[in-house]
């Protein structure tokens, strides 16, 4: 088997996350990009109080997203449980998810992640990662969003 502290090979590591990442009903970004263009949303971590802000954002400026033929798929770094649950309490249930656990899109996507304060790191708490916006159309991004502070959040009338 595997020596102590050594990981078992990873099967997607030369692989696009775009192919290997998949929504609750097993389509690929890069699939669903194909499809129609798609607005990929990286979620801040589930359950903190930034998450919740985003989720509201997400639910105020849903209807204008997709007035504009764009489908929402959220990039999140919890299970699909908690994803599921999060979403009903703002009517986003239906909106594809994609659970990113390991941030193999967060890193795609090129996004940073929070520098935890010096109580955080006693605590043991991780680094979170900051919230990006992408639009994907044919299996490409063609236009990007990137949070520089884990509190920003993009313009989405001006992004669109």
């Amino acid at each position: 088997m595997f020596r102590e502290g050594l990981r078992p090979p990873n099967p997607h590591r030369d692989r696009d996350p775009l192919d290997f990442a998949r929504t609750q009903d097993e389509m690929s970004l890069r699939a669903l990009s194909r499809l129609g263009s798609v607005l990929a949303l990286c979620a801040p971590a589930m359950g903190s109080h930034r998450c919740r802000v985003f989720r509201r954002r997400l639910a105020a400026h849903r209807d204008r997203i997709e007035g504009r033929r764009l489908r929402i798929v959220v990039v999140h770094t919890g299970t699909e449980e908690q994803a599921r649950a999060e979403t009903e309490l703002y009517d986003l249930q239906y909106l594809a998810r994609i659970a990113d656990p390991e941030r193999a899109l967060y890193r795609r996507f090129g996004l940073g992640e929070t520098k935890p304060g010096l109580l955080a790191r006693a605590v043991g708490r991780e680094p979170e990662p900051l919230p990006g916006v992408f639009m994907l159309r044919d299996g490409a991004v063609v236009k990007e969003w990137r949070a520089s502070k884990p509190d920003e959040w993009p313009d989405f009338d001006a992004f669109l």
